[in-house]
């Protein structure tokens, strides 16, 4: 499925995982846009990480992987992720809203 893409909406807070949903084909954000949430920055990346080198051979297939990895995820990683992206903000904040490097 390398020319197919699977576009997840998800909703997190420090202690864990709100809201998942898998949209509708067709539909596609790039994953570097402005439009996204700062939390996805955190959350993206990482199942990027996970999931990198594996081939899927159906849609159904790489959505079953991706919600075994966000069920295995301990309440740590969330905390860990807003804990960034609080770093983060206060960077941006500290040079007036200019882009901030990882």
């Amino acid at each position: 499925m390398s020319t197919n893409k699977v576009m997840l909406t998800i909703f997190w807070v420090a202690s864990g995982l709100l809201y998942t949903e898998f949209l509708t084909k067709g539909l596609t954000v790039n994953s570097d846009s402005p439009n996204m949430a700062p939390s996805d920055f955190w959350l993206f990346p990482k199942l990027k990480e996970t999931l990198k080198g594996q081939r899927f051979s159906t849609e159904v297939n790489v959505q079953a992987a991706i919600q075994k990895w966000i069920l295995s995820l301990p309440e740590s990683f969330f905390m860990n992720g807003m804990k960034k992206l609080i770093e983060r903000l206060n960077q941006c904040l500290y040079v007036c809203g200019d882009y901030v490097e990882k």
